[in-house]
């Protein structure tokens, strides 16, 4: 239902999220410069769905749900990082969630019907416990303020797919209120950098 760039875009509202919940859960605080960073993210997603406007779609939902999903599992990674073996977390990670769908796997299963599709499947597994592994493990040598930016990356290599995949050309709108998004993350993190700085500064004096 929707191009591949725009649920990507959607989905790098999660920095400003992972913010928000960090508060809640990490009693981390938060000033008035990264609020309003929050707020004009939010801007950028509005941009991109433009509820009431006739570009809105339900299955937009569907894209921000998964947002706070990764959401939270960012920032449960971060809590755990430096305390668990990345290979135990992917394992984790693994295997907690086949099990829960092993029930509705056996109700709708449907057997590849070529090679093919096998191998998709067992290259998508693979890379993403991959994939999964190496965020774990460079979560344990670098703060997430460092990573995160190259996670936006991912937008470029998106556009570029879903054109060459999908023929899908984003809209005007789209592109605009990713940039927003991205903007408003890249601030985000500039200042966790900067009050990170600060607060070892201060603890060095004292």
């Amino acid at each position: 239902y929707l191009q591949v760039a725009e649920v990507t875009s959607i989905g790098f509202l999660s920095p400003m999220v992972i913010t928000l919940l960090s508060v809640i859960f990490l009693h981390e605080k938060i000033g008035i410069r990264r609020v309003v960073a929050i707020v004009i993210g939010f801007l950028g997603v509005l941009l991109i769905t433009q509820p009431g406007f006739g570009a809105f779609h339900p299955a937009m939902l569907l894209a921000l749900t998964s947002m706070l999903s990764g959401a939270i599992y960012n920032l449960v990674t971060r809590h755990l990082a430096t305390r668990v073996h990345p290979g135990s977390l992917v394992i984790s990670l693994a295997a907690v969630p086949s099990l829960l769908l092993i029930p509705p796997l056996l109700v709708v299963w449907q057997t590849p019907s070529s090679p093919l599709v096998w191998a998709g499947l067992i290259f998508m597994g693979a890379a993403g416990g991959f994939g999964h592994f190496l965020v774990m493990t460079a979560h344990r040598f670098a703060t997430a303020a460092t990573l995160a930016p190259y996670g936006y990356i991912q937008l470029i290599w998106t556009v570029i797919s879903g054109y060459l995949v999908f023929a899908d050309v984003p809209s005007i709108w789209t592109l605009v209120g990713a940039g927003v998004v991205v903007a408003s993350g890249l601030y985000l993190f500039h200042r966790e950098r900067v009050v990170h700085a600060r607060e070892m500064a201060a603890a060095a004096r004292s």
